[in-house]
């Protein structure tokens, strides 16, 4: 008796595997992207700063901070 074969495509999947894995490195893909926005947004380096007389704040890029000292003080922090 003669029995059915199945196509075999190189790399041993089927067209339905294919999609499956397809489908699930696109998830994969926007919950990493999601994952990046929610860290970026939520960073506040004046969180932990440094600055003793003045007040914290927060360069363009959001990564960074200066200080904005009181009157008569200066420095790095």
């Amino acid at each position: 008796a003669a029995t059915k074969q199945n196509e075999i495509i190189p790399g041993c999947a089927n067209s339905e595997s294919e999609e499956t894995s397809s489908n699930l490195k696109k998830d994969n893909a926007q919950k990493m992207n999601t994952l990046k926005t929610s860290v970026l947004t939520s960073y506040d380096p004046c969180k932990d700063h440094r600055c003793r007389k003045g007040q914290c704040v927060s360069k363009k890029n959001g990564k960074n901070y200066s200080c904005k000292c009181q009157a008569r003080w200066g420095g790095k922090y």
